[in-house]
């Protein structure tokens, strides 16, 4: 769920975010390095937060097979190639290591919106109609076989 994600996000970008801030002597004896890299914590933790949350919407995108492979092999070639070449423009600018963090930051955002929207077209799949859980549940009990098993089948 999205709950999850948001979850499995904050502690992901609190991990990740606690290197610089406090294990960057380990790295680097540079004070100027590690000053550049704790002032790039909040894009560090929010670009983590978003792509946990991307990461849960893709997952939904495969479970719903057929018709969303296609959609994700799409994105995947037009964000790869935007993001690349953003990259390279980057380079060939000489930009500071924030800008590239914020690029990755916009990158899961667009992502973000991609998957979400597509999700939210095929909501119905993942949201039963209310008590069809319990009926296949006591079904499913009755046959010997996990809610699980009953649900995946009707789902994929």
């Amino acid at each position: 769920s999205v709950k999850v994600a948001a979850i499995v996000g904050v502690i992901n970008g609190l991990l990740a975010s606690s290197i610089p801030l406090f294990f960057g002597k380990a790295f680097t004896a540079s004070l100027e390095v590690i000053g550049e890299l704790t002032g790039l914590v909040p894009l560090m933790f929010a670009s983590l937060l978003v792509h946990a949350t991307v990461m849960v919407l893709e997952g939904c995108l495969f479970a719903a097979r057929r018709d969303h492979i296609g959609y994700l092999a799409w994105s995947y070639l037009y964000s790869t190639i935007i993001f690349t070449a953003g990259m390279f423009a980057a380079r060939r600018a000489h930009v500071t290591l924030p800008v590239v963090w914020t690029t990755l930051f916009l990158y899961q955002v667009v992502r973000c919106g991609l998957f979400g929207y597509r999700v939210s077209q095929i909501a119905p799949l993942f949201s039963p109609p209310s008590g069809e859980i319990s009926g296949e549940a006591e079904k499913g009990a009755a046959e010997g076989e996990g809610i699980l098993e009953g649900q995946a089948t009707r789902v994929l």
